[in-house]
């Protein structure tokens, strides 16, 4: 799926970045990485892909990299989202509330207790008519997760995210060394809206970190 191709200098002859849009407090650095927040309060930024993702089978793989100066408390998060909707800033780590299909949260700020530690991954699979469980990071909303330390390391992550139409939804991870893929979690029998977009954003409040997108890559599955 070449259309959704991402990597540096990321800007064509026209300033564009082919097959995507982006905006808010999203910045490019042609050398290195899409910064959708810099490590600023109350920022958010957005990427999204101007095609649609195929209906029956993908895989999305990119690399990302979120941390900042703040030592004890940071946040808020990134999202990764395949949706009917796209290009609409809010407040589920950047992008609307209320979305049709799927969002996949890296949070790094608990706003409620839990019996699991931050940063974590989960899922969701919106209605387009539910809200996010803000309150208590989409424990209401959550399809799965994982505990993964990805802030602050010295090197990028990356995440990969497979779907096969009413079958599967799985999401995994590869944390330093680059060399293991670690399962953080599996929806089965999901079905995603068709001619859904894909998108990235994140969001900062009163605290904050970089949240940058390194590259993008995606393949059909057959």
């Amino acid at each position: 799926l070449r259309s959704f191709t991402l990597e540096a200098p990321y800007i064509d002859e026209g300033f564009q970045i082919r097959n995507y849009d982006f905006g808010g407090d999203a910045i490019v650095n042609s050398m290195g990485n899409i910064r959708l927040t810099p490590d600023l309060s109350s920022r958010q930024g957005w990427l999204w892909s101007t095609t649609t993702l195929p209906n029956d089978y993908w895989k999305v793989e990119f690399d990302f990299k979120i941390g900042g100066k703040g030592g004890y408390l940071y946040g808020d998060g990134m999202g990764f989202f395949v949706t009917k909707d796209r290009a609409t800033a809010g407040p589920v780590f950047g992008n609307k509330d209320y979305f049709n299909g799927l969002g996949v949260f890296f949070d790094t700020y608990p706003n409620g207790k839990h019996d699991f530690s931050v940063p974590f991954i989960m899922g969701m699979i919106g209605d387009g008519k539910t809200a996010y469980d803000n309150a208590h990071d989409g424990d209401a909303n959550r399809k799965g997760m994982c505990e993964a330390y990805f802030r602050n390391l010295k090197d990028s992550s990356k995440a990969q995210v497979t779907y096969l139409k009413g079958q599967f939804l799985n999401v995994q991870i590869q944390l330093q060394p680059h060399d293991k893929w670690i399962n953080c979690f599996t929806i089965s029998g999901v079905t995603l809206p068709e001619d859904s977009y894909l998108g990235f954003s994140a969001l900062t409040g009163d605290i904050s970190d970089n949240h940058d997108l390194i590259s993008v890559r995606a393949e059909t599955l057959r």
